[in-house]
């Protein structure tokens, strides 16, 4: 099953060509196509209810990895780390577990990734979930760990958010 047959069969093909805007916003037959389809693309407007987001980001993970992609699999463990992070529902400690989950998947992706970016933003992520945990000393090791990755490729922004995070 490819991604857009998924998609179509559970009711979420405006969610990922939603989300395909957001990954490639400078595409402009994608929000002709929306357009025509009648598909709000305002991120402003747009919200992803994070059971979606959940699905729709399991699923890239899946395409990823069958199409050994492992960029695009570790960006996935990221979002889905994330998602876990910001859920609401069900139980915070299980929320805080699979979000740690979803990023130790990605840490085991990121030499094959190659991609110092989102190797940083795993880390970050990771610092948050430790954060939660109260596991400070961790917490501090995440976020230096991509407060480095960050001043080696000149991730000004991204040191900011580090330095941040460390207080």
């Amino acid at each position: 099953v490819d991604m857009i047959s998924w998609a179509e069969a559970t009711g979420r093909l405006a969610t990922l060509l939603r989300a395909l805007v957001a990954r490639y916003p400078k595409q402009p037959r994608l929000f002709t196509l929306l357009e025509q389809l009648g598909i709000d693309t305002d991120p402003t407007t747009t919200d992803f209810d994070p059971e979606t987001a959940i699905a729709v980001y399991t699923e890239t993970a899946r395409q990823a990895r069958v199409n050994d992609n492992p960029a695009g699999e570790l960006e996935a463990m990221i979002r889905l780390g994330f998602t876990y992070l910001e859920r609401e529902e069900g139980q915070e400690e299980e929320n805080i577990t699979r979000a740690l989950e979803h990023f130790h998947a990605g840490q085991a992706l990121i030499e094959e990734a190659a991609n110092p970016q989102l190797s940083s933003l795993l880390f970050s992520g990771m610092g948050n979930t430790f954060q939660r945990q109260k596991k400070i000393d961790e917490a501090v090791k995440a976020h230096e760990q991509a407060l480095r990755i960050r001043q080696r490729n000149g991730d000004r922004a991204g040191q900011l958010n580090s330095l941040t995070a460390l207080g």
